[in-house]
C-alpha cells in the first residue's frame, strides 16, 4: 500500500495511505487526513475506482482456433501448448511451419491505434528449429516497430516472453510476430500464445502510464492473459 505524509496536530509528521487498486479488480479504500472539530487528526475513507485494461488483440490465446490471424504461408494451425508450458492462462497456441528459407510470421487482426499513445505489447513465443530463430521481433503489419521490440538467441523448445512499450506513430496496429534466421531448407516452426496490446494512455492518463516492469507484474497477477478487459 502506498504511503503519503501529512502534518498532524502540533506539526508532528503523520502517515496516510495513498490511492491504490488491487490486482483482483476489487475497489480499495484509501484514507484521507482531515482535522476534527476537537482539533484531532481524523481519517476519512473513500472507495478507489478500478482501472480497466482492455486487451485490443482478439483471440490472442488461440482459444477460438485461428480466427483473426494470418500466417506467412506453409502450415498454420492451432495446437495444444507444448511442454514445458509457459504457465499462463489458456490451453492452445498458434503454430506456423514452413520448409523454405526465410522469415516466418503470424499477424493478428488490426485495430485502431491512437497516435502518441503508449501501448504495452506482449507475447509468449517459442521456436523448435535449432539455429533458426536468432531473432523474434514485433512488427506493425510489415513494418518493424521503432524502437525495435525483439528477442535474440532464445533457447530452442522453450517459451520466452517478448514484451515492451510502444508509442503509436500510426492510426492502426496489426501486431505481427516474426521469427527470422538462417536454417537452410529444413522445416522450421514457430509457436505463439497470449498476445496482448493495451493502450496505457487511455486507461491511466498521459504521463501516468505504468512502465514495463509494472505491466509484467500486473499481467502476471491476473493470470498472464485475458481476452477483452480486466480491472485492477
Amino acid at each position: 500500500m502506498a504511503q503519503g505524509i501529512y502534518a498532524g496536530i502540533g506539526g508532528a509528521a503523520r502517515k496516510v495511505t495513498g490511492v491504490y487498486a488491487g490486482i483482483d479488480g476489487a475497489a480499495r479504500k484509501v484514507a484521507k487526513a482531515y482535522v476534527g472539530v476537537d482539533g484531532l487528526a481524523r481519517l476519512a475513507w473513500q472507495a478507489v475506482q478500478p482501472i480497466t485494461l482492455a486487451n485490443l488483440i482478439a483471440n490472442g490465446s488461440f482459444e477460438a482456433d485461428t480466427g483473426g490471424w494470418t500466417a506467412s504461408g506453409g502450415t498454420f494451425s492451432r495446437v495444444a501448448v507444448p511442454a514445458p508450458v509457459h504457465g499462463e492462462a489458456g490451453n492452445w497456441c498458434g503454430q506456423v511451419s514452413q520448409a523454405v528459407n526465410g522469415a516466418i510470421y503470424l499477424t493478428s487482426g488490426g485495430f485502431t491505434a491512437v497516435s502518441g499513445h503508449r501501448y504495452y505489447l506482449r507475447a509468449q513465443v517459442r521456436y523448435t528449429t535449432a539455429n533458426y530463430a536468432q531473432n523474434v521481433q514485433l512488427y506493425n503489419a510489415g513494418t518493424a516497430l521503432s524502437p525495435a521490440l525483439s528477442l535474440a538467441n532464445a533457447a530452442v523448445n522453450s517459451w520466452a516472453l517478448l514484451d515492451g512499450l510502444w508509442t503509436a506513430n500510426s492510426s492502426s496496429l496489426a501486431l505481427r510476430v516474426q521469427w527470422s534466421g538462417s536454417s537452410g531448407n529444413q522445416t522450421r516452426t514457430g509457436q505463439l500464445d497470449n498476445v496482448m496490446a493495451i493502450d496505457l494512455t487511455a486507461c491511466c492518463g498521459a504521463g501516468k502510464e505504468p512502465d514495463q516492469a509494472a505491466m509484467r507484474g500486473i499481467v502476471s497477477g491476473l493470470g498472464g492473459y485475458w481476452d477483452g478487459a480486466a480491472q485492477i
